[in-house]
């Protein structure tokens, strides 16, 4: 069982269950195999401390009950392939589906035309020891360089997953896909002052690790951490958000009202054709960014992934869609049903891009009277509901007269996510390709910050 980690593997495992299900005889059910391979060397300070090899397998049984008064569904997560076993855990999701009461859709059906996105490198499929003992090597180098900063300890991880999933309708699909995961602490001390910066990143590609420029840019903002101070209060300033903290910003708010779950359950601030934010921006869910983490040729449920403009130019244009949500809104799956670890369909965005502006970020810089540039806070975490967000700033500096004059940390920064995209006064050109985004730089005002 612990062997299991590719296509063909996971392919045998669910011919074993459909045949399982098929021989009890059950008129709607579907079944979700996944396995990763990682493989992962751990550092301390400027040495190579561990090196493992994980396989993780598990697969994903769903049935469902209906009968002319209700539908259900029952949801189990085993990873035994004793027969035993598996009956066991067939009959009870049935006895789940006849608790759990949902409304009523049907399963996506074979014959739909699906992508054809890369979705794993070959050199790592090929080799993925070599390419962690190459990437490993490169970080050593890097570090052991540095002269005001050094590592505490970090982390190296390459996955290899594989998926593959079966329906009643006689729908069939399989993938193999190849990620990254980062983790590279640096400390800097100076004058009895000590500094940290926690660097951690997913990231799809190998040519998105640029460790050279990411390490240089995390040994900044680490050094410069040292000498930062509070920020003054102001009741309005102007704050220009890093990539990330636009996600961070946007994705549970502006992306979950985007959701067909949002619309149903009556709490989605949007509605079709209605101007939700300046006419300078705009923003799709890509679930085929080839540099995406959530990059996929088809969804958790079997649905193709899609591109799928949410906001054009400041205007609403569509909601994201799961099969479930589709069927109760009278539309279609726009291929955001994604598959969470415990089994369960939600109705989520994929990879979301914000079309680029016109500026550079030192433009932004120099119409910035005074304001705030944030790299990070220590955690920015809006209300999915209502949009407001007050978070701590981590790693910042203020802007005077349109020169960044020193680094601040400390002091919160307040806002409303939604109401953020109607005060945009300048994006940048250049997009940040990054874990589940393609963001510019952003420019917002009218924000608070309070000492």
């Amino acid at each position: 069982m612990n062997e299991l980690s590719n296509v063909k593997d996971l392919n045998e495992v669910a011919d074993l269950l459909e045949g399982r299900l098929k021989a009890m005889r059950l008129p709607m059910w579907d079944v979700f195999c996944m396995s990763f391979d990682i493989f992962e060397n751990q550092f301390r300070k400027t040495e190579l401390e561990i090196t493992r090899h994980a396989v993780n397998f598990y697969y994903i049984i769903r049935t469902f009950y209906s009968s002319a008064e209700q539908f259900g569904v029952g949801v189990v997560k085993a990873n035994s392939l004793d027969l035993a076993q598996i009956d066991e855990c067939i009959k009870k999701s049935q006895e789940l589906a006849r608790l759990n009461v949902t409304p009523r859709y049907e399963l996506p059906q074979p014959g739909q035309s699906y992508p054809h996105v890369k979705l794993a490198e070959k050199k790592i499929l090929a080799d993925p020891e070599g390419v962690l003992t190459e990437t490993s090597e490169e970080y050593l180098q890097l570090v052991q360089d540095f002269k005001r900063v050094e590592p505490t300890f970090g982390k190296l991880r390459i996955y290899i997953s594989a998926r593959v999933l079966r329906n009643s309708e006689e729908l069939a699909l399989d993938d193999q896909k190849t990620t990254f995961y980062i983790e590279f602490p640096l400390k800097a001390e100076e004058s009895g002052k000590l500094a940290e910066f926690w660097g951690i990143r997913y990231l799809k590609n190998s040519n998105q690790l640029d460790l050279e420029n990411r390490l240089s840019k995390w040994a900044k903002l680490t050094i410069d951490s040292l000498h930062a101070r509070p920020p003054p209060a102001a009741k309005s300033i102007s704050a220009i958000f890093s990539p990330k903290m636009v996600w961070d910003a946007l994705s549970k708010t502006v992306g979950h009202h985007a959701t067909g779950v949002a619309l149903y359950e009556g709490i989605s601030r949007f509605e079709k054709g209605a101007r939700v934010a300046v006419d300078h921006f705009s923003l799709i869910d890509d679930g085929l960014m080839e540099d995406g983490l959530f990059v996929a040729n088809w969804d958790g449920e079997g649905n193709p992934q899609e591109t799928t403009p949410i906001i054009k130019n400041g205007i609403f244009e569509n909601f994201l869609y799961d099969q479930q949500y589709a069927a109760l809104e009278e539309s279609k799956s726009t291929g955001n049903g994604l598959r969470s670890l415990d089994g369960d369909i939600i109705n989520s965005i994929t990879n979301l891009e914000i079309r680029p502006g016109s500026y550079s970020l030192d433009e932004l810089v120099e119409s910035t009277n005074h304001g705030v540039f944030i790299e990070e806070f220590s955690w920015l975490n809006p209300s999915g509901v209502t949009g407001d967000f007050g978070a701590e700033i981590r790693n910042g500096y203020l802007i005077e007269n349109g020169k960044i004059t020193a680094a601040i940390k400390g002091g919160n920064l307040s806002g409303n996510a939604f109401e953020m995209i109607k005060t945009i006064e300048g994006i940048s050109k250049k997009q940040l390709v990054e874990s589940k985004y393609k963001f510019p730089h952003i420019k917002f005002s009218g924000l608070i910050l309070s000492s």
